[in-house]
Protein backbone atom coordinates (compact mmCIF):
# COMPACT_ATOMS: atom_id res chain seq x y z
CA UNK A 1 0.00 0.00 0.00
CA UNK A 2 2.91 2.26 0.50
CA UNK A 3 3.52 2.58 -3.04
CA UNK A 4 0.38 3.86 -3.74
CA UNK A 5 0.95 7.22 -1.56
CA UNK A 6 3.27 8.64 -4.01
CA UNK A 7 0.98 8.97 -7.00
CA UNK A 8 -1.33 11.38 -5.68
CA UNK A 9 -0.44 15.00 -4.00
CA UNK A 10 -2.34 14.40 -0.84
CA UNK A 11 -5.06 15.63 1.14
CA UNK A 12 -2.47 18.56 3.16
CA UNK A 13 -0.28 18.48 0.01
CA UNK A 14 2.22 15.94 1.55
CA UNK A 15 3.73 15.35 -2.26
CA UNK A 16 3.64 18.88 -3.27
CA UNK A 17 7.06 18.83 -3.86
CA UNK A 18 7.16 16.30 -5.99
CA UNK A 19 4.49 17.89 -8.00
CA UNK A 20 5.95 21.30 -8.07
CA UNK A 21 9.25 19.98 -9.15
CA UNK A 22 8.25 18.24 -12.03
CA UNK A 23 5.31 20.95 -13.30
CA UNK A 24 8.46 23.26 -12.76
CA UNK A 25 10.72 21.03 -15.17
CA UNK A 26 7.55 20.45 -18.15
CA UNK A 27 7.24 24.11 -18.18
CA UNK A 28 11.03 25.04 -18.43
CA UNK A 29 11.31 21.74 -21.15
CA UNK A 30 9.05 23.25 -22.95
CA UNK A 31 10.24 26.96 -22.87
CA UNK A 32 13.65 25.39 -23.87
CA UNK A 33 11.61 23.88 -26.77
CA UNK A 34 10.23 27.82 -27.89
CA UNK A 35 13.74 28.80 -28.13
CA UNK A 36 15.11 25.99 -29.91
CA UNK A 37 12.63 26.33 -32.56
CA UNK A 38 13.77 28.38 -35.34
CA UNK A 39 16.26 29.93 -33.42
CA UNK A 40 16.69 32.72 -36.35
CA UNK A 41 13.43 33.99 -35.95
CA UNK A 42 13.77 37.25 -34.08
CA UNK A 43 12.51 38.01 -30.64
CA UNK A 44 8.79 39.29 -30.47
CA UNK A 45 8.62 40.78 -27.03
CA UNK A 46 12.42 42.08 -25.82
CA UNK A 47 13.66 43.80 -22.01
CA UNK A 48 12.68 47.06 -23.76
CA UNK A 49 8.87 46.22 -24.03
CA UNK A 50 8.55 44.26 -20.59
CA UNK A 51 10.19 47.40 -18.87
CA UNK A 52 7.89 50.15 -20.02
CA UNK A 53 4.76 51.15 -17.73
CA UNK A 54 2.13 49.82 -20.57
CA UNK A 55 3.21 46.72 -20.17
CA UNK A 56 3.28 46.71 -16.21
CA UNK A 57 -0.51 48.44 -16.83
CA UNK A 58 -1.43 45.99 -18.71
CA UNK A 59 -0.72 42.59 -16.72
CA UNK A 60 -2.48 44.53 -13.43
CA UNK A 61 -6.36 42.88 -14.94
CA UNK A 62 -4.50 39.47 -14.83
CA UNK A 63 -2.68 39.69 -11.30
CA UNK A 64 -6.20 41.46 -10.10
CA UNK A 65 -7.88 38.46 -11.00
CA UNK A 66 -5.34 35.75 -10.44
CA UNK A 67 -5.92 36.78 -6.86
CA UNK A 68 -9.41 37.03 -6.88
CA UNK A 69 -9.37 33.19 -8.62
CA UNK A 70 -7.24 32.00 -6.26
CA UNK A 71 -9.74 32.91 -3.18
CA UNK A 72 -12.84 31.96 -4.90
CA UNK A 73 -11.17 28.44 -6.07
CA UNK A 74 -11.00 27.99 -2.01
CA UNK A 75 -14.79 27.71 -2.02
CA UNK A 76 -15.02 24.71 -4.26
CA UNK A 77 -15.75 21.23 -2.69
CA UNK A 78 -12.80 19.11 -1.35
CA UNK A 79 -12.59 15.94 -3.36
CA UNK A 80 -9.01 15.95 -2.50
CA UNK A 81 -9.90 14.80 1.16
CA UNK A 82 -10.72 11.48 2.47
CA UNK A 83 -13.70 13.05 4.04
CA UNK A 84 -15.20 13.74 1.19
CA UNK A 85 -16.74 10.43 -1.05
CA UNK A 86 -20.12 12.19 -1.75
CA UNK A 87 -19.29 12.29 -5.62
CA UNK A 88 -17.51 10.26 -7.69
CA UNK A 89 -14.68 12.73 -8.45
CA UNK A 90 -11.88 12.36 -6.37
CA UNK A 91 -8.09 13.09 -5.75
CA UNK A 92 -6.43 13.58 -8.53
CA UNK A 93 -2.88 11.86 -9.94
CA UNK A 94 0.43 13.27 -9.67
CA UNK A 95 1.09 12.01 -12.85
CA UNK A 96 -2.23 12.96 -14.59
CA UNK A 97 -1.33 16.88 -13.13
CA UNK A 98 1.44 17.31 -14.91
CA UNK A 99 0.77 15.44 -17.97
CA UNK A 100 -2.16 17.87 -18.35
CA UNK A 101 -0.27 20.66 -17.32
CA UNK A 102 2.15 19.72 -20.44
CA UNK A 103 -0.30 19.47 -22.93
CA UNK A 104 -2.13 22.58 -22.02
CA UNK A 105 1.24 24.29 -22.84
CA UNK A 106 1.17 22.43 -26.41
CA UNK A 107 -2.37 23.16 -26.88
CA UNK A 108 -2.56 20.55 -29.83
CA UNK A 109 -5.77 19.69 -31.48
CA UNK A 110 -6.41 16.32 -32.03
CA UNK A 111 -8.55 16.78 -35.17
CA UNK A 112 -6.26 15.28 -37.44
CA UNK A 113 -2.71 13.90 -37.35
CA UNK A 114 -1.27 16.97 -39.62
CA UNK A 115 -2.31 19.30 -36.46
CA UNK A 116 -1.45 16.85 -33.88
CA UNK A 117 0.99 14.30 -35.28
CA UNK A 118 2.20 13.51 -31.07
CA UNK A 119 -0.93 13.58 -29.19
CA UNK A 120 -3.24 11.88 -31.63
CA UNK A 121 -0.60 8.92 -31.26
CA UNK A 122 -0.69 9.18 -27.84
CA UNK A 123 -4.40 9.15 -27.93
CA UNK A 124 -4.15 6.11 -30.22
CA UNK A 125 -1.72 4.05 -27.54
CA UNK A 126 -4.35 5.22 -24.63
CA UNK A 127 -7.56 3.93 -26.64
CA UNK A 128 -5.52 0.23 -27.77
CA UNK A 129 -4.57 0.28 -23.53
CA UNK A 130 -8.42 0.62 -22.86
CA UNK A 131 -9.47 -1.84 -25.53
CA UNK A 132 -6.91 -4.36 -24.46
CA UNK A 133 -8.30 -4.07 -21.29
CA UNK A 134 -11.87 -4.36 -22.02
CA UNK A 135 -11.01 -7.36 -23.84
CA UNK A 136 -11.74 -6.41 -27.69
CA UNK A 137 -9.15 -7.56 -30.56
CA UNK A 138 -6.66 -4.41 -30.62
CA UNK A 139 -6.08 -5.31 -34.64
CA UNK A 140 -9.59 -3.73 -35.54
CA UNK A 141 -10.84 -1.32 -32.50
CA UNK A 142 -11.11 2.26 -32.60
CA UNK A 143 -11.76 4.97 -30.34
CA UNK A 144 -10.45 8.47 -29.36
CA UNK A 145 -10.20 10.22 -25.97
CA UNK A 146 -13.27 12.62 -25.08
CA UNK A 147 -14.07 15.57 -23.20
CA UNK A 148 -16.13 13.64 -20.45
CA UNK A 149 -18.65 10.61 -19.62
CA UNK A 150 -21.83 12.27 -21.33
CA UNK A 151 -19.64 12.79 -24.34
CA UNK A 152 -18.43 9.29 -24.41
CA UNK A 153 -22.24 7.84 -23.79
CA UNK A 154 -23.00 10.29 -26.84
CA UNK A 155 -20.66 9.44 -29.24
CA UNK A 156 -21.16 5.57 -28.02
CA UNK A 157 -24.66 5.78 -28.61
CA UNK A 158 -24.51 7.95 -32.03
CA UNK A 159 -22.03 4.86 -33.14
CA UNK A 160 -24.25 2.09 -31.84
CA UNK A 161 -27.31 3.59 -34.19
CA UNK A 162 -25.44 4.47 -37.23
CA UNK A 163 -24.08 0.74 -37.07
CA UNK A 164 -27.79 -0.62 -36.63
CA UNK A 165 -29.22 0.97 -39.26
CA UNK A 166 -26.76 1.01 -41.72
CA UNK A 167 -28.04 -2.17 -43.31
CA UNK A 168 -31.16 -0.42 -44.42
CA UNK A 169 -29.34 2.19 -45.88
CA UNK A 170 -26.74 -0.50 -47.81
CA UNK A 171 -29.68 -2.78 -48.82
CA UNK A 172 -31.26 0.38 -51.00
CA UNK A 173 -28.15 1.28 -52.77
CA UNK A 174 -27.61 -2.29 -53.63
CA UNK A 175 -31.23 -1.95 -54.65
CA UNK A 176 -30.40 1.25 -56.60
CA UNK A 177 -27.19 -0.08 -58.23
CA UNK A 178 -28.25 -4.01 -58.53
CA UNK A 179 -24.81 -4.86 -56.19
CA UNK A 180 -24.54 -8.65 -55.40
CA UNK A 181 -23.92 -8.69 -51.60
CA UNK A 182 -24.05 -11.23 -49.34
CA UNK A 183 -25.26 -10.79 -45.50
CA UNK A 184 -24.84 -13.68 -42.59
CA UNK A 185 -28.18 -13.01 -40.52
CA UNK A 186 -27.88 -13.43 -36.61
CA UNK A 187 -29.08 -17.08 -37.06
CA UNK A 188 -26.42 -17.96 -39.46
CA UNK A 189 -28.66 -17.76 -42.37
CA UNK A 190 -26.60 -16.09 -45.79
CA UNK A 191 -28.64 -14.38 -48.02
CA UNK A 192 -28.32 -11.57 -51.13
CA UNK A 193 -28.98 -8.38 -49.44
CA UNK A 194 -31.56 -7.50 -52.25
CA UNK A 195 -33.85 -10.35 -50.85
CA UNK A 196 -34.47 -8.62 -47.83
CA UNK A 197 -37.88 -7.64 -46.69
CA UNK A 198 -38.24 -4.01 -47.81
CA UNK A 199 -41.69 -2.95 -45.84
CA UNK A 200 -40.60 -4.10 -42.33
CA UNK A 201 -37.97 -3.85 -40.17
CA UNK A 202 -37.24 -7.69 -39.58
CA UNK A 203 -34.04 -6.96 -41.75
CA UNK A 204 -32.84 -4.51 -39.57
CA UNK A 205 -33.14 -6.71 -36.15
CA UNK A 206 -32.04 -9.74 -38.01
CA UNK A 207 -28.28 -8.07 -39.21
CA UNK A 208 -25.33 -8.08 -36.65
CA UNK A 209 -24.68 -4.31 -36.30
CA UNK A 210 -20.88 -5.19 -35.15
CA UNK A 211 -20.51 -6.25 -38.67
CA UNK A 212 -21.30 -3.10 -40.21
CA UNK A 213 -18.02 -2.42 -41.41
CA UNK A 214 -17.64 -5.31 -42.86
CA UNK A 215 -20.90 -4.46 -45.28
CA UNK A 216 -19.92 -1.12 -45.69
CA UNK A 217 -16.34 -2.71 -47.45
CA UNK A 218 -18.67 -5.31 -49.62
CA UNK A 219 -20.34 -2.94 -50.93
CA UNK A 220 -17.86 -1.14 -52.42
CA UNK A 221 -16.44 -4.05 -53.16
CA UNK A 222 -19.58 -4.50 -55.17
CA UNK A 223 -19.87 -1.06 -56.40
CA UNK A 224 -15.82 -1.70 -58.19
CA UNK A 225 -17.30 -4.71 -59.75
CA UNK A 226 -20.13 -3.17 -61.49
CA UNK A 227 -18.22 0.13 -62.55
CA UNK A 228 -19.64 2.26 -59.89
CA UNK A 229 -17.07 4.48 -58.21
CA UNK A 230 -16.62 4.88 -54.43
CA UNK A 231 -17.88 8.45 -54.60
CA UNK A 232 -21.26 7.84 -56.12
CA UNK A 233 -21.51 4.99 -53.57
CA UNK A 234 -20.19 7.50 -50.18
CA UNK A 235 -22.96 10.20 -51.44
CA UNK A 236 -25.79 7.30 -52.12
CA UNK A 237 -24.76 6.19 -48.65
CA UNK A 238 -25.67 9.87 -47.59
CA UNK A 239 -29.02 9.92 -49.32
CA UNK A 240 -30.45 6.52 -47.92
CA UNK A 241 -28.73 6.52 -44.51
CA UNK A 242 -29.72 8.32 -41.07
CA UNK A 243 -26.65 10.48 -41.78
CA UNK A 244 -28.41 12.27 -44.33
CA UNK A 245 -31.94 11.10 -43.75
CA UNK A 246 -32.34 12.13 -40.26
CA UNK A 247 -34.61 9.41 -38.27
CA UNK A 248 -37.49 10.71 -39.45
CA UNK A 249 -39.46 7.30 -41.27
CA UNK A 250 -37.04 5.33 -39.51
CA UNK A 251 -38.50 2.18 -37.73
CA UNK A 252 -37.99 3.38 -34.17
CA UNK A 253 -35.60 1.17 -31.45
CA UNK A 254 -35.26 1.03 -27.86
CA UNK A 255 -32.17 1.80 -25.71
CA UNK A 256 -32.02 -0.53 -22.99
CA UNK A 257 -30.23 0.50 -19.97
CA UNK A 258 -29.88 -0.47 -16.32
CA UNK A 259 -31.67 1.40 -13.78
CA UNK A 260 -28.44 3.03 -12.24
CA UNK A 261 -27.92 4.43 -15.60
CA UNK A 262 -26.34 7.83 -15.85
CA UNK A 263 -29.19 10.63 -16.67
CA UNK A 264 -26.94 11.62 -19.69
CA UNK A 265 -28.66 8.91 -21.44
CA UNK A 266 -32.06 11.12 -21.11
CA UNK A 267 -30.86 13.63 -23.61
CA UNK A 268 -28.65 11.95 -26.13
CA UNK A 269 -31.62 9.69 -27.10
CA UNK A 270 -33.18 13.26 -27.54
CA UNK A 271 -30.59 14.92 -29.25
CA UNK A 272 -30.20 11.56 -31.30
CA UNK A 273 -33.76 11.56 -32.51
CA UNK A 274 -34.55 8.34 -30.81
CA UNK A 275 -36.69 9.95 -28.17
CA UNK A 276 -37.32 9.70 -24.32
CA UNK A 277 -40.37 7.35 -24.94
CA UNK A 278 -37.69 5.03 -26.32
CA UNK A 279 -35.30 4.61 -23.57
CA UNK A 280 -35.85 1.17 -21.83
CA UNK A 281 -34.50 0.98 -18.08
CA UNK A 282 -34.14 -2.78 -17.12
CA UNK A 283 -33.71 -3.51 -13.03
CA UNK A 284 -30.26 -4.33 -11.66
CA UNK A 285 -29.40 -7.24 -9.10
CA UNK A 286 -27.66 -7.11 -5.72
CA UNK A 287 -24.49 -6.25 -7.21
CA UNK A 288 -25.56 -3.28 -9.77
CA UNK A 289 -25.58 -4.87 -12.18
CA UNK A 290 -28.64 -5.85 -14.72
CA UNK A 291 -30.92 -8.11 -14.23
CA UNK A 292 -30.77 -10.49 -17.34
CA UNK A 293 -34.58 -12.23 -16.71
CA UNK A 294 -36.02 -8.13 -16.14
CA UNK A 295 -34.16 -7.64 -19.61
CA UNK A 296 -35.51 -10.39 -21.46
CA UNK A 297 -39.28 -9.79 -20.43
CA UNK A 298 -38.75 -6.59 -21.68
CA UNK A 299 -37.45 -7.38 -24.64
CA UNK A 300 -39.85 -10.22 -25.55
CA UNK A 301 -42.88 -8.18 -25.03
CA UNK A 302 -41.50 -5.22 -27.16
CA UNK A 303 -41.29 -2.78 -24.37
CA UNK A 304 -41.51 1.12 -25.12
CA UNK A 305 -40.90 1.51 -28.69
CA UNK A 306 -39.33 -1.71 -29.52
CA UNK A 307 -39.86 -2.70 -32.85
CA UNK A 308 -42.22 -0.72 -34.01
CA UNK A 309 -42.48 -1.76 -37.69
CA UNK A 310 -45.25 0.35 -38.60
CA UNK A 311 -43.37 3.20 -38.49
CA UNK A 312 -40.84 1.59 -41.36
CA UNK A 313 -40.87 3.10 -44.71
CA UNK A 314 -40.51 1.65 -48.03
CA UNK A 315 -36.42 1.37 -49.38
CA UNK A 316 -35.30 2.03 -52.54
CA UNK A 317 -38.39 4.28 -53.41
CA UNK A 318 -36.02 6.98 -54.53
CA UNK A 319 -34.14 5.26 -57.02
CA UNK A 320 -37.17 2.82 -58.38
Amino acid sequence: MLRYKSWFIGPKGENADILEEYVLKSLRDYIHMRRNFRTRDPFIISPKNKSTREFEESLEPFKENFEKLTYRMKESMPFFSPRYIAHMTSDTLISANVGYFMGMLYNQNNVTSEASPVTTELEHEVACDLAELIGYDTSSFWGHLTSGGTAANFEALWVARNQCYFPLAAKEVADAYDLDIEVELLNGEKRDIKEAEEVTDAFLNSIDPRRASELRDALYEAAMKKGVGPKAIEDALFEAGISGEGMHGYPRGAVFVPQTAHYSFKKIVEALGIGRKNLVYVDVDEDFKMNMEDLKTKLERGEKGYCRCSNSRHYGRRRG
